[in-house]
């Protein structure tokens, strides 16, 4: 998927919380998943990170997305971290991946 430059900003940013505000269909799922990724393949952990958005629709729609993901990484990774990966698939079932509503 080709980012914009700002959702591109949006993905990269590191050291501060993010707030994505955009019209529905303009792809804040999409690079909101790259950006947990990239913090993945950055050595973080899925359970250090709280990912919330506005609908359960779009929580499930994100989760799915990021197990997708990470079975990529899994299945293109070396020996080395080919289980860093297989743990973050097993720790997705209880990351928070939720509506604000719920985490509130």
């Amino acid at each position: 998927m080709k980012f914009t430059e700002k959702q591109q900003e949006a993905i990269d940013i590191r050291g501060c919380n993010v707030l994505v505000s955009a019209a529905a269909g303009s792809g804040k799922t999409g690079g909101l998943t790259e950006r947990i990724l990239s913090r993945l393949r950055d050595g973080e952990s899925i359970d250090e990170l709280l990912m919330l958005t506005f609908t359960r629709a779009a929580a499930g729609e994100m989760k799915n997305r990021i197990r997708e993901k990470i079975r990529g990484e899994a299945d293109g990774a070396g020996e080395d971290s080919r289980s860093f990966w297989q743990q973050q698939l097993t720790l997705l079932s209880d990351a928070p991946v939720t509506t604000i509503h719920s985490f509130c």
